[in-house]
């Protein structure tokens, strides 16, 4: 039969998401070989994103504030990452401007372009800065 367990930090209750599994005669003795310095084992399968060891009871146990925390990071990376798109599609479709700016200096439309969409991408990049 194979055994799951999670890591978790000894002084926080905090889970690191790491998990191992084995299937031994001898598996509590491997798990304690493979359990890094300053954590712990136990076993079962748990949410590090919502769950923590209670450490003055050694329970599993739902952390709304945990929970919370995950999901605003996980909200934040969403939109950084969607800044991070529209800013790669910006900087695509300043090419065709930059190719007319170098066939012609003078070309003001082309500079206009160029200028309107860095002034777009400078506003993504402040996002993405205070995240």
């Amino acid at each position: 039969m194979i055994r799951t367990f999670c890591f978790y930090d000894e002084s926080t209750g905090l889970f690191t998401g790491n998990t191992f599994s084995a299937a031994s005669v001898d598996v509590d003795r491997i798990v304690a070989k493979n359990t890094p310095p300053g954590m712990r084992a136990i076993e079962g399968r748990y949410d590090h994103r919502s769950q923590r060891v209670d450490l003055a009871t050694g329970t599993v146990i739902d952390d709304p504030e945990l929970s919370r925390m995950h999901h605003e990071r996980d909200e934040r990376r969403k939109r950084r990452d969607v800044a991070r798109a529209k800013i790669a599609d910006l900087e695509r479709r300043q090419l065709r401007a930059q190719r007319e700016l170098l066939l012609n200096p003078d070309n003001a439309e082309a500079r206009a372009r160029i200028q309107a969409i860095e002034e777009q991408i400078s506003e993504l990049r402040k996002q993405c800065s205070h995240e």
